[in-house]
């Protein structure tokens, strides 16, 4: 879970470093609709990294409430992950 997590937190921080030298650096010849392109194609890789993230979540919630043995264990599960 570990790696998933870490490769989905560095793929986000690569885009993100992306759109501050767009944005902060204007000494990079380009035009404005390139630096357009660029931003939406990091900010569109964004979102595919946090509903990445956001399944990978769901899906080790439904596996925690599978391996649970006791009604005790679920309602453990479910007040962890928040679920009413």
């Amino acid at each position: 879970m570990e790696k998933v997590y870490a490769g989905i937190l560095e793929d986000s921080m690569k885009n993100i470093d992306q759109i501050f030298l767009i944005i902060e650096s204007f000494t990079t010849q380009m035009s404005d609709l390139k630096r357009l392109e660029i931003i939406n194609a990091a900010a569109d890789q964004i979102d595919a990294n946090y509903d990445d993230l956001t399944l990978f979540n769901e899906q080790n919630i439904l596996l925690s409430l599978q391996r649970a043995k006791t009604t005790n264990d679920i309602n453990k599960v479910k007040q962890f992950y928040g679920i009413p």
